[in-house]
């Protein structure tokens, strides 16, 4: 099974994935992974999320100027928005969220 998750930030489609049913959990697990690494480097955690916060907002700010971001970029944007989802520095809401949605393959008939 493949899914499709959707990043919404500010109103604003900014990042979408296609991820396998086997490594759903883990893109989930990104933005705690994260946390934990930070917090292994011995940073605070106001620090963290002051960094990550403004991730996402040069981030927003690219993909609405339509200048380049790539792959990586969008997987650590990914990460600080989970992370920030989960601090409660992000309210999901209208404007901000993720989706997740099963994609279907569709049948072949002979």
């Amino acid at each position: 099974m493949t899914y499709f998750i959707t990043f919404h930030y500010k109103g604003v489609l900014l990042s979408n994935f296609y991820v396998k049913d086997n490594l759903k959990k883990d893109f989930i697990n990104n933005g705690d992974n994260l946390m934990i690494r930070e917090m292994r480097k011995g940073l605070k955690l106001t620090h963290i999320k002051k960094v990550l916060s403004q991730y996402v907002e040069v981030f927003h700010h690219r993909r609405t100027n339509k200048q380049k971001v790539s792959y990586e970029d969008h997987v650590y944007f990914s990460a600080c928005f989970l992370a920030l989802l989960k601090l409660g520095d992000i309210v999901e809401d209208n404007e901000n969220g993720f989706v997740i949605t099963k994609i279907k393959r569709k049948s072949r008939k002979p």
